[in-house]
């Protein structure tokens, strides 16, 4: 495995003279094209980065998944997991918040009648220790979050289902056919509190779920002349939620959750690709957004009202952003590559200008 430092100087936020944005790459395998999913473990120091060997979607027999755990502290390659033949593409990945259990989202088959399943692994022991099915029609599994309160998932399907999982029992709670194929669940976020959990479509439309009674409690569609979303970030208070689209144009949504009302939207710069990941970064009231554009960039955004306020571009040569996560404690940007594929630290900043967040005009 090959690690080597490079240090960014094209990252400019709010002041003229902020320091240089810090950019640490590690390569992962050489014989796979793309990172198709990471996650961090906070509680245990670590990150983890799915491998695929191609951009086909679809669950591929004999051929084994890797996942690579990568320690926080010192951005270094600690251990690779394979997975079982078939057991591909992951597609998502989630930690329950409590022991060292990570869960993996398999895509599945429609073509096939493969539905998607999740896996969960101990890290502790690399040990897989049970494999659930979502259900007959949950094909695609593209979204997930975790209720760490109830011990609970929420996964969305390409194919527009939403499923509740018990993680302890491993067991299926609830199954919600909400959408069509053409309305996938790409992206999710979890309020603070639990309460709600919302499920935005490739469609544009946007859906708030009540996690006590797992129905829906309201529908929003945001984007009916306009891409659909890609990526999603709330802010601690669970007011508002941004989202990012796919295809041109790059455009920011930010919703009010308390009206559940779009209240502001900003276009990025033209060619800024689709907006892959997202995260917040409550030290500087800001949502940062990676893209898969080429080059592929990195925008901080500040909201209320929604602006550019820095953006960096890697090197063309390093490959399109594919997937990532923010870990707010670190302040750093966590983003995997593809062709070749590569985890790459961004940190940021120490924040200079942090201030408490401004009320928003729907």
């Amino acid at each position: 495995m090959v690690k080597r430092l490079v240090l960014c100087a094209a990252l400019v936020f709010a002041p003229a003279l902020s320091p240089a944005i810090e950019v640490r790459e590690l390569a992962l395998n050489s014989q796979t094209e793309r990172v198709s999913a990471a996650a961090i473990d906070p509680e245990n120091k670590v990150a983890l980065f799915a491998l695929a060997t191609s951009d086909f979607k679809y669950t591929m027999e004999g051929i084994p998944t890797t996942i690579v755990e990568v320690r926080l502290d010192n951005f270094s390659l600690t251990k690779s997991i394979h997975l079982n033949q078939g057991e591909n593409p992951v597609s998502t990945i989630a930690f329950s918040g409590s022991g060292h259990d990570a869960y993996f989202g398999i895509f599945g088959d429609p073509n096939r009648d493969v539905s998607s399943s999740l896996i969960r692994f101990d890290l502790a022991r690399s040990t897989e220790t049970a494999r659930l099915s979502l259900g007959s029609g949950a094909y695609g599994i593209a979204s997930m979050v975790v209720d760490s309160l109830r011990g609970a998932a929420y996964a969305g399907t390409q194919y527009g289902t939403l499923v509740g999982i018990q993680l302890s029992s491993m067991t299926v709670t609830g199954s919600l056919r909400l959408q069509k194929e053409d309305h996938s669940f790409t992206c999710a976020a979890i309020d603070p509190a639990a309460r709600f959990a919302y499920f935005a479509t490739a469609s544009g439309n946007l859906m708030k779920i009540d996690l006590d009674r797992f129905t829906p409690a309201a529908n929003l569609s945001i984007s009916k002349r306009e891409n659909g979303f890609r990526s999603a970030a709330i802010d601690p208070t669970g007011k508002f939620l941004y989202l990012g689209t796919q295809n041109a144009p790059s455009r920011v949504i930010e919703v009010n959750l308390e009206s559940f009302q779009r209240s502001d939207s900003l276009d990025l710069p033209a060619g800024a690709g689709d907006l892959v990941v997202a995260g917040f970064d409550a030290a500087t009231q800001s949502v940062l957004f990676g893209t898969d554009g080429a080059p592929s960039r990195l925008f901080k955004i500040g909201v209320h009202p929604l602006r550019i306020r820095g953006q960096i571009s890697l090197p063309a040569k390093e490959g399109k952003i594919s997937c990532g996560v923010f870990d707010s404690s670190r302040h750093v940007f966590y983003v995997g590559l593809q062709q070749p594929t590569k985890a790459v630290l961004m940190r940021l900043p120490e924040p200079q200008d942090a201030r408490p967040p401004g009320p928003t005009t729907p």
